[in-house]
């Protein structure tokens, strides 16, 4: 877990734990495919924002991963992990979907 950077989990609130919580509890039991019906998928690291980028390559997660997989938790607050599926390693809290901006509304 990132405890520094743009997307550190040292911002995360008591109340945001628990949704954060309560979101990876329900996917624990899924397969991917089912994941991805929730609203969580694979993000190619060379797709995500220039922040990301670099913040990954400080963290020389680059040498080892190219990709990051981003569970949906509420609106635009999402957790990205590293994915070694079927365990997902806890990277980042991003807030306000920057990892990955989205052009959709309300995503």
């Amino acid at each position: 877990m990132d405890l520094n950077g743009p997307f550190s989990w040292s911002n995360a609130s008591k109340g945001m734990w628990f949704k954060i919580l309560a979101q990876l509890g329900k996917l624990e039991s899924l397969n991917r495919p089912q994941c991805a019906a929730q609203g969580s998928h694979d993000y190619a690291i060379a797709d995500c924002s220039k922040k990301a980028r670099d913040r990954f390559t400080d963290l020389k997660l680059d040498v080892q991963f190219d990709s990051v997989f981003s569970v949906r938790v509420e609106g635009k607050v999402r957790v990205i992990c590293i994915d070694l599926w079927p365990v997902l390693e806890l990277l980042w809290l991003d807030t306000n979907h920057e990892v990955y901006p989205s052009s959709k509304k309300h995503t």
